[in-house]
């Protein structure tokens, strides 16, 4: 009963933490796809190559610049876990995404110059 008294609560303990994990992870998995999606959805909008019609997020910043092929779209959104419980400080990480916008021509010419 006595070891059972100490080990339970560290049990829990490890359970509980192993759960916030997972969820931030997941919290973060789903902020990446949807910045890829607005990315995405901004390049074909821009290009009128790809046109994404349906679930396209609103609320992530995309903004465009410039590479040696072409154009880059760029995406910027934040994850922010929480204070909540036992947990003393809140946890954020930025994520980006980037979507190339390739000129097909240049790209031909820059490879068949550096052969």
């Amino acid at each position: 009963m006595v070891e059972a008294a100490v080990v339970l609560p560290v049990v829990i303990l490890c359970v509980m933490a192993v759960i916030y994990i997972l969820v931030f992870l997941y919290s973060e998995v789903a902020a990446g796809a949807k910045i890829h999606v607005a990315a995405n959805a901004e390049m074909g909008k821009q290009t009128g190559v790809s046109v994404t019609k349906k679930h396209i997020p609103h609320g992530v910043s995309v903004y465009e610049g410039g590479s040696v092929s072409g154009k880059v779209y760029f995406a910027d959104s934040s994850v922010r876990f929480r204070r909540s419980g036992i947990l003393r400080h809140s946890f954020t990480k930025q994520i980006r995404t980037y979507t190339y916008e390739v000129d097909e021509k240049k790209l031909i010419r820059y490879t068949d110059f550096f052969k």
